[in-house]
């Protein structure tokens, strides 16, 4: 694929990253997988981005959180989907209740205007809790 090209460390020292962290994974969580699914990015917005890519679908929306990294509206732009804000909550510890999400769901599906293909959530959020 076109993003097996970001990987970010080079040569044989890349091979040996992706192996370690295959090996991590299957040990710690069990996942079988292999140095060959592993993809290093050298940037986060790139990384995003493949990622609305390849789940997203083709067009729609993506529910970004706001506040929140201006990179998440970039990527998903650059993605082809439109970047809807939903709010954190200051009194919750920058934190989104499902009731909130659920009322801007409804919004956007009786506006007929976009179809919500992403749920983009960060971690740390805007205070690094």
């Amino acid at each position: 694929s076109q993003y097996r090209r970001t990987v970010s460390v080079a040569g044989c020292q890349g091979q040996v990253f992706r192996e370690i962290v295959a090996e991590l994974l299957q040990r710690r969580d069990a996942l079988k997988t292999s140095p060959d699914d592993i993809i290093f990015f050298d940037d986060s917005t790139l990384a995003t981005t493949c990622a609305l890519e390849l789940l997203g679908g083709d067009g729609g929306a993506v529910l970004v959180p706001f506040p929140g990294f201006p990179s998440t509206y970039l990527a998903s732009a650059s993605a082809g989907k439109q970047p809807i804000p939903y709010f954190l909550d200051a009194t919750l510890s920058w934190d989104v209740t499902l009731e909130t999400l659920e009322t801007l769901r409804k919004m956007i599906a009786k506006q007929g205007a976009h179809v919500i293909r992403v749920l983009a959530l960060q971690n740390p959020g805007p205070a690094g809790q």
